[in-house]
């Protein structure tokens, strides 16, 4: 069987990058002798919006790292990654079916990421490509997918959206979800509960430890905390604290705050992380990067929860913390960084004084998922 897999591969994002390789060494898994590849389909709207993120409205108007960043991802792809031989870029759902049509896929998979989010991909509303709505001739399957954030409730207040995403994700044979927000929304639209199955990120499921560069020397001495968060001011909020109690602060994403250090530049996928496993502690908003603090290394992460884009305490570092055993360490950040980090710092001393068994957990975490697998196993290899 041909498998084709539908996803968010060429953004500059390292997670998403590395999910990608991670689910087509699962698929070839569960499926032996399928051949898997990813489907080389582009949104137009989304390919301009990525290379906007290359520029700057100020001097040098050109962001060299992120450059170098996209280089060195888009390296990793060509040599790790099975891309279709065909590629195409449009904003046309009925372009992108008929594309994929034309591949010869006994299935075609979704995920994993936050490809089925409530919000525009590009130009398309949902349900947008990633829920392949009306798309026939392969099986359907939805592996690790997220909806996550859902801060916009419009869709499930319109009914005639609400019934066309319905429609799109029930001709789905499979839908294995990575959080509870996602399941809760599924149900929301109409989907029985029974048709729906927990499924971990590929990163947490697969091992890509063998991606790993660990860096020669450390960047500094002393207590090392990473910072990757979305919002400058409050890294830089972050950062001031942090550097108070003797932390040595390394900057993962965006602008660096005063008085902490930038990542070496031209650093590759394996470099980076190398650096989330040597760290002592990460503060973070991203999933990805608290996954590869907490599977490759023995820190302990802050996630960041943010009201603005999580209105209710339902994010999916809250989900994946809390399925960890680690709730306590999700901060749903406020105005008052210097306090509201106190107890959080606190227990970080805790856990580096008695790490908790982590890879035991991760192991549990990769077991609750076994019946998922073995169903989504039986699926491909039924005849289409």
């Amino acid at each position: 069987m041909k498998l084709g897999i539908l996803t968010f591969h060429r953004t500059v994002n390292d997670g998403s990058v590395l999910q990608n390789w991670c689910l087509q060494r699962i698929l070839r898994s569960i499926s032996p002798g399928a051949d898997v590849e990813t489907i080389d389909l582009r949104i137009a709207r989304r390919e301009v919006q990525e290379y906007r993120r290359l520029l700057s409205r100020r001097p040098p108007f050109v962001q060299l790292s992120t450059v170098q960043k996209m280089l060195l991802l888009r390296q990793f792809i060509n040599r790790e990654i099975a891309l279709s031989s065909r590629s195409k870029t449009t904003d046309s759902l009925a372009a992108a079916s008929k594309f994929i049509s034309q591949q010869g896929y006994g299935a075609v998979v979704s995920g994993s990421d936050t490809v089925w989010q409530m919000a525009k991909v590009g130009t398309m509303e949902p349900p947008h490509l990633y829920f392949m709505p009306g798309f026939t001739g392969y099986k359907k399957i939805a592996f690790a997918v997220s909806a996550d954030p859902v801060a916009d409730t419009a869709v499930l207040d319109n009914a005639e959206r609400r019934e066309a995403l319905l429609q799109a994700v029930s001709d789905f044979e499979f839908i294995g979800v990575r959080d509870e927000t996602t399941r809760r929304l599924l149900e929301q639209l109409g989907l029985p509960a029974e048709r729906i199955h927990f499924m971990p990120d590929p990163t947490i499921l697969e091992d890509f430890s063998s991606l790993v560069r660990m860096p020669s020397t450390r960047l500094t001495g002393g207590k090392v905390a990473g910072l990757a968060l979305q919002s400058a001011s409050l890294a830089a909020a972050v950062s001031e604290v942090l550097q108070s109690q003797g932390w040595t602060v390394v900057n993962h994403l965006g602008p660096t705050p005063a008085g902490a250090q930038s990542l070496t530049s031209g650093e590759s996928l394996g470099d980076r992380l190398g650096r989330f496993a040597t760290q002592d502690l990460l503060i973070s908003d991203r999933f990805h990067s608290s996954i590869f603090t907490l599977k490759l290394g023995s820190a302990p992460v802050i996630f960041v929860e943010s009201a603005k884009k999580w209105p209710e305490p339902t994010s999916k570092g809250r989900d994946l913390l809390g399925r960890l055993g680690c709730s306590d360490f999700v901060w749903r950040s406020g105005s008052k960084p210097k306090t509201e980090l106190q107890p959080l710092l606190e227990a970080v001393d805790a856990w580096r004084r008695n790490p908790p068994d982590m890879t035991a957990r991760f192991k549990h975490l990769r077991d609750s998922a076994k019946p998922a697998l073995d169903r989504l196993a039986t699926i491909l290899r039924q005849p289409g």
